[in-house]
């Protein structure tokens, strides 16, 4: 029996060589997938499950994995004066959150509000990022404006600093989503995660207090969108760090070849998930990105 599936799906260029290429055969196209039915994960899915279209043109998919590659995280974490409560129950909750993570991951931690501060760089070390939460954020000074797009600009950033790898690279933003304009528009802070290879998401915490602002606000929720992430609103912001963590970790890599194409070249993908090979789509996406 065929159910729905949900598919959040980023396309991002994934080079073997160690300095980007854009000849086909040298070099390929990652696609980072997140395929769920009737809310829950979808397991055990192959290269037949998925049809992919790169400018129109469709493109054989070589190599399906579930979880495998390494994962550079940055959690970024919103310390303007509205969220010092919600923060203390993250934090309470990181040990936990931090557990869905694997051997060879990396975490780095940054905080944001008037502007954006990398508290600690990539570490494999999870105990040194759980003293970084429970010590350091609580530390800092809750209060000032939440510039969300100048976080994520930062973030992508810190992202690109490390150079090509095969390392998988998300972005997880815990904020009550009520922002103001800084430096950077929304989309400038966009093009840096797409040259980053990197996926926002979201933690978003609602804040009744707040609520009379929204309709004028800044928001996350596109930069997550046309990245390939998700946004999670939750009352309970312990457990909703904790899924989306779990979420990031297990999110599906597509491989395909890059076609012949230019460096800067503006592409845009189609993605179709089946619940069972050649069967009728049960879904159909579409996501652009620079190569």
């Amino acid at each position: 029996m065929r159910h729905p599936l949900f598919v959040c799906l980023a396309a991002l260029p994934f080079l073997h060589a160690q300095t980007p290429t854009f000849q086909t055969g040298v070099s390929q196209v990652r696609v980072d997938a997140e395929v769920f039915s009737r809310g829950a994960p979808v397991a055990d899915l192959r290269p037949e499950h998925f049809l992919v279209k790169d400018n129109g043109r469709p493109q054989k998919v070589v190599h399906v994995s579930q979880g495998n590659e390494p994962l550079d995280l940055i959690l970024l974490f919103d310390i303007s004066g509205s969220m010092e409560k919600t923060v203390e129950r993250v934090a309470a909750s990181a040990r936990k959150s931090l557990g869905q993570l694997r051997p060879g991951d990396r975490v780095a931690v940054m905080t944001f509000a008037g502007r954006p501060r990398l508290l600690s760089g990539f570490t494999g070390d999870f105990e040194a990022v759980q003293r970084t939460i429970e010590n350091d954020i609580l530390d800092e000074p809750f209060e000032g404006a939440t510039r969300i797009w100048d976080a994520a600009d930062e973030s992508a950033r810190v992202h690109f600093r490390q150079g090509r790898n095969a390392r998988r690279r998300a972005v997880v933003m815990i904020t009550d989503n009520i922002g103001q304009k800084g430096r950077r528009d929304e989309d400038e802070s966009l093009e840096s995660l797409w040259e980053a290879d990197a996926v926002l998401s979201a933690v978003v915490i609602g804040n009744p207090a707040f609520a009379r602002r929204e309709k004028r606000a800044i928001h996350v929720n596109r930069l997550a969108e046309e990245t390939g992430g998700g946004v999670l609103e939750s009352e309970d912001p312990g457990d909703a760090f904790e899924r989306m963590v779990r979420r990031i970790r297990g999110r599906y890599s597509i491989y395909y070849e890059m076609p012949q194409v230019h460096p800067g070249d503006y592409a845009q993908q189609r993605f179709i998930a089946r619940s069972r090979p050649y069967s009728s789509p049960v879904l159909k996406l579409h996501q652009s990105c620079f190569r």
